[in-house]
């Protein structure tokens, strides 16, 4: 199933996925990714790994928001970068303290780049089109939104490409 963005389909690579064994946490992961339709809820890893597989029928700077994306990002963000998160999460309660020194990956936007109110920070897939030479590229980029204290307002961070290991998660265990 796809998540529709301003009309437009959302998908992700097979490359960016691969497995690499670890087990510990720092933080623990939050209960429930934001509120997804009841459709996306029930998505399970072969239907996220289809979507990752068929970049083809996307379009440049779609976005792939689901259940087990939002839960496998932020497994991967929490045993790599905690503090990554710990500082988005600082700037989003305090976004007018951080406007002049946000780091060139971040934002503030005014809309929600997802159709929906975000009520907590959302991670996703944004496919970045580039061209190397004759040869097109696509890339999934994992994108962080946070809902910040400013009514309205979004912290968005864009992150470089890293290898997810859906293989720690129970639910990966689980549909295999």
């Amino acid at each position: 199933m796809l998540f529709l963005v301003n009309g437009i389909p959302t998908i992700t690579p097979s490359s960016s996925l691969s497995s690499s064994l670890s087990t510990s946490t720092q933080l623990p992961l939050s209960s429930s990714p934001p509120n997804f339709s009841n459709d996306l809820k029930d998505s399970t890893f072969p239907v996220l790994l289809t979507q990752l597989e068929h970049i083809e029928d996307a379009n440049c700077e779609s976005l792939l928001a689901l259940p087990n994306l939002h839960r496998l990002l932020e497994h991967e963000l929490k045993r790599n970068n905690p503090q990554l998160l710990l500082l988005a999460q600082l700037i989003a309660q305090n976004p007018h303290s951080h406007l002049l020194h946000l780091p060139e990956n971040a934002s503030l936007i005014l809309d929600s780049p997802l159709a929906y109110n975000l009520s907590t920070p959302l991670f996703v897939l944004q496919l970045h089109c580039s061209q190397i030479g004759d040869d097109p590229l696509q890339q999934w980029i994992p994108l962080l939104i946070y809902p910040t204290s400013a009514l309205n307002f979004y912290l968005t961070v864009r992150l470089r490409p890293f290898d997810l290991n859906a293989c720690t998660l129970p639910q990966c265990s689980n549909t295999k």
